[in-house]
């Protein structure tokens, strides 16, 4: 009968030639060939930390692994006959702390042991041939694949400072979103067979983000805060929990002092509302306060995750928010609310221009790309916004703008009767 564990676990290992040989051991298993399991298991652990070591190299240029891929061939063309290749390799992968931990590498020693055992005509006082049990053979099955066969090739330790310098490699080659998630999951996390994995990377990632100030955070901050993201729309649940249990961790690791951080961690919470939900109660206080104090209220717009209904926020709390917040603001309303409702506020913002810098601004950013996409209801309220605001219809650029939306109004309705509107 089958273990469902092992077949489970089975199902985690990445590398199809592991996978294979790994079957082998179960076939023994199963059918009750304990010595043969325990000298097939050996091979096949042997072979997986050689791809292993592969990897590391072709994947992710890990000069280490390369090293120890040489001393291997070289100790192997030297003497073909010899096998004390075999016996280095987890020692190697131990000191060099690549792919084994010093537990996995007692457990292997562990299997090794036995595998002499099974593997050599050993003959006891009964001249039997040694034999494992069954239980003995199980357990070293488990830790094989625990600890070698079913994790990536990384260590939890370093793994981090792979990902992190991979990713500033490539941010100014990969510039699409979309590009740039299959990337990261392609040579990464779809790599993991634990979600404790991505737990750990998110915890170290989020001081990076939203705490660490010196240059290479800097560098990499955008970047790091798009890993950050990922890793929760794939396990938003987990990492929601996660972050409540270590609350205390995650709100000594925000520095809401400095306006640039705060500004990412607003709008992380903003896509993410329950995480601010989930901060102990002072650090809450802490950035309400913040936010409130802002002398310019522009904080208060941006800071949409405080509202009930984001929606009416935007149209009511962020007419005079900076205008690069105002852009972000505008894409975040059309991901939540569609497009048309970003045209009705693309016209409220236009109307709202409380200086003439403020309204040329608006109009190239917010009005003139979209002309062509406002109705002649929607066009109308342009030419009356600028025919009651002094801000817009007294600035310089006025005609060149009254003249795109008349224009436009040309083209929905001919006969519009433009002499209603004497600043127009």
């Amino acid at each position: 009968m089958n273990n469902p564990l092992l077949d489970k676990l089975r199902a985690q290992i990445q590398d199809q030639r592991t996978a294979d040989y790994f079957s082998e051991v179960l076939s023994c298993y199963y059918s009750g060939n304990l010595r043969s399991a325990i000298v097939m298991l050996y091979a096949t652990v042997i072979c997986d930390l050689i791809f292993k070591l592969e990897d590391l190299v072709s994947i992710y240029g890990d000069k280490g692994a390369e090293k120890i891929l040489d001393e291997l061939k070289t100790q192997q063309e030297n003497n073909p006959k010899s096998t004390d290749w075999e016996r280095d390799v987890p020692e190697k992968c131990k000191n060099a702390n690549k792919i084994l931990s010093t537990a996995d590498y007692s457990n292997f020693c562990s299997l090794q042991q036995l595998r002499h055992l099974c593997a050599h005509p050993v003959i006891n006082g009964s001249r039997e041939l040694y034999r494992p049990n069954s239980d003995i053979v199980l357990g070293h099955i488990r830790n094989m694949l625990e600890g070698i066969l079913v994790k990536p090739a990384f260590q939890v330790k370093e793994l981090f400072n792979i990902i992190l310098n991979d990713l500033s490699s490539v941010k100014d080659i990969i510039i699409d979103e979309k590009q740039l998630k299959q990337y990261v999951e392609s040579k990464f996390l779809d790599k993991f067979n634990s979600i404790e994995l991505e737990k750990h990377i998110f915890k170290t990632l989020w001081k990076f983000v939203f705490m660490l100030d010196n240059d290479e955070c800097k560098t990499n901050r955008v970047i790091n805060l798009f890993l950050l993201k990922l890793l929760v729309n794939r396990h938003k649940e987990t990492l929601l929990s996660n972050f409540s249990k270590n609350k205390d961790y995650f709100a000594n690791n925000i520095m809401s002092k400095d306006s640039t951080l705060l500004v990412l961690l607003i709008k992380f919470f903003n896509e993410y509302p329950d995480f601010f939900g989930a901060l102990p109660n002072a650090k809450q206080l802490e950035i309400n306060a913040i936010i409130d104090n802002d002398p310019f209220n522009s904080l208060n717009g941006l800071a949409i995750f405080r509202s009930t209904d984001f929606v009416k926020h935007i149209f009511e709390e962020t007419m005079n928010c900076y205008h690069a917040y105002l852009k972000y603001i505008a894409e975040f309303l059309e991901n939540i609310a569609g497009h048309s409702k970003a045209l009705e506020y693309y016209i409220e913002l236009y109307a709202a221009s409380n200086c003439y810098d403020q309204a040329d601004w608006r109009f190239d950013d917010f009005i003139e790309p979209h002309l062509n996409e406002f109705d002649e209801k929607q066009v109308e309220q342009l030419i009356d916004a600028t025919n009651s605001n002094g801000q817009i219809y007294d600035r310089r650029q006025a005609p060149y703008a009254n003249n795109k939306i008349r224009n436009r109004m040309l083209v929905l309705n001919p006969k519009f009767d433009f002499s209603r509107y004497k600043h127009f």
